[in-house]
């Protein structure tokens, strides 16, 4: 892919209708369609389900919800519909950082400060989009069909998002564009610290209630992230 295509594929999905309608999208269907799935496990399941005993991807699974494919189109579609979102809060993250980086009249401090602000930029949204690839994996390899793949991608999912959020956080918190410092510095300490529980889980607590805790974390600020980007773009469309 030449230098013109990676442009031209990166305008559109950066377009602000584009970025608004998948937002949108996702707000619709993820949450909805994930306490939808619970309720339909929970009451329908052949084995019952609550999320102090079961993991996230057993709503993916036959033995415990009737409609699994449910689960897998949902996870599916919320992969891909987070790409544009992601894609413009970088954007406007990284705008105008080059031309002082790059400009030598600039104070040494203050080049380095805004490479720091790039930097985090491209890692936040690198290991968000490896997120991404996460969920998408998982919704094609539930845990039904090819285990090792399912938890292989649940990994990238986690993992992706926790230090996602960590470098997008710290870009926010040094450069505030669309989000605000206050949300920055959660998505730097929140999900880290659900990771850190999951991985060393207190005695009283079950591994799949902290899994959804980590799930929860990640919401904490990808909601009001996504309604802070369509404020963004409804000025964005209004002066422009």
């Amino acid at each position: 892919m030449n230098s013109y295509m990676i442009r031209s594929v990166s305008k559109t999905l950066t377009n602000p209708k584009m970025v608004k309608i998948t937002i949108i999208i996702n707000l619709i269907t993820f949450i909805p369609g994930l306490i939808f799935c619970v309720l339909i496990a929970t009451f329908f399941g052949p084995q019952g389900y609550n999320i102090w005993a079961n993991y996230i991807s057993e709503l993916g699974s036959i033995a415990y919800t009737p409609v699994p494919f449910l689960f897998d189109l949902i996870l599916i579609f919320g992969a891909i519909f987070t790409v544009p979102a992601y894609l413009y809060n970088n954007k406007f993250l990284i705008e105008g950082t080059k031309e002082i980086i790059f400009n030598s009249t600039v104070k040494r401090w203050k080049r380095f400060y805004y490479f720091f602000i790039d930097l985090s930029a491209f890692l936040g949204y690198f290991f968000l989009l490896v997120g991404s690839v996460g969920l998408f994996g998982i919704g094609i390899f539930s845990i039904d069909s090819i285990p090792s793949f399912h938890y292989f991608f649940s990994f990238f999912v986690f993992a992706g998002l926790i230090f996602g959020a960590l470098f997008s956080g710290i870009a926010i918190l040094l450069n505030k564009v669309i989000c605000p410092h206050f949300l920055g510095l959660y998505m730097i300490f929140g999900p880290f610290i659900a990771g850190i529980l999951f991985l060393n889980p207190p005695a009283s607590i079950t591994l799949q209630f902290l899994e959804w805790v980590m799930l929860f974390a990640q919401q904490i600020w990808l909601l009001p992230a996504a309604f802070y980007t369509l404020r963004h773009i409804k000025k964005n469309l209004r002066y422009n």
